[in-house]
């Protein structure tokens, strides 16, 4: 269920949305996977991740 679960995920979310969600269900992950391999996990390039976390760090107002 599990699998099947993360592939309509995959399917309907916006690369945003999919980066947004893993830090929201697994926010620890980022300190333990390397990029390159999240980037892939999310299903686009590591470019791409690069550009939304800079994108949504400019967004969010530091706390």
């Amino acid at each position: 269920m599990a699998y099947r679960q993360r592939v309509y995920t995959q399917l309907q979310s916006t690369p945003t949305g999919r980066y947004q969600a893993l830090v929201a269900d697994n926010p620890e992950v980022l300190d333990r996977v390397p990029l390159h391999e999240i980037a892939t996990y999310l299903g686009m390039t590591p470019v791409s991740l690069s550009r939304i976390r800079s994108r949504l760090s400019r967004e969010t107002p530091p706390e």
